[in-house]
């Protein structure tokens, strides 16, 4: 935030001295009184520093470009940053209010730019879950999967082929079905019985 400016201003007042005229032969007529002149209403000036509404981001979106699904999420209220890349991979780091993810951007080229797709993931800590509970899950759903980690732990991931003909709101849809996945797989695992006995369209 910009520190706040104060203006100092300083009214000079112009004095004049009299002028002492020659003695005229007649008296001269008593000078009438100036009237007053009114003051000039002083308008108030925008301030320089008064803040400006922020630009959108300019610029074509590319969805195979992990620097703009960067910004696209933080259109949609998360924070993503790059964690690393190596391989034709780079991974995103994604907290978002109620959830935390990873983004797996995969076929990039060596500038890690141009990516041919993009997988989400995220792993629960709910250790109990079998692999024929994940394989009832996966039968149910058309877009999540469901995987045990080496570990035993619950996992889902969905996955989309990016090109550059993918616009934002195309790519805005696909975060969506994320979306639906993680609170899908969320009461999956918090009750795979219970989850597993209701139908799923």
């Amino acid at each position: 935030m910009r520190a706040p400016i104060f203006a100092l201003c300083l009214s000079l007042a112009l004095v004049t001295a009299p002028v002492m005229a020659a003695t005229p032969a007649k008296p001269a007529a008593a000078a009438k009184p100036a009237a007053p002149k009114p003051e000039t209403p002083k308008t108030e000036t925008a301030r320089a520093d008064a803040p400006k509404p922020a630009k959108p981001r300019s610029g074509p979106f590319y969805a195979t470009n992990p620097a703009d699904i960067i910004a696209l999420f933080s259109t949609m209220g998360a924070k993503a940053t790059q964690a690393k890349s190596e391989d034709g991979m780079v991974f995103l780091d994604v907290t978002a209010p109620g959830a935390a993810f990873g983004v797996q951007m995969i076929g990039c080229d060596s500038k890690g730019r141009t990516c041919r797709a993009m997988a989400l993931f995220s792993v629960f800590d709910k250790p109990g879950i079998s692999l024929a509970q994940i394989n009832d899950f996966n039968r149910s759903q058309f877009a999540c999967r469901g995987v045990l980690t080496p570990d035993g732990q619950p996992s889902v991931m969905y996955a989309a082929l990016v090109d550059a003909r993918l616009n934002q709101d195309q790519t805005r849809a696909h975060l969506g079905v994320w979306q639906g996945c993680l609170k899908g797989f969320g009461e999956f695992v918090a009750d795979p019985v219970e989850f597993l006995s209701k139908p799923h369209g």
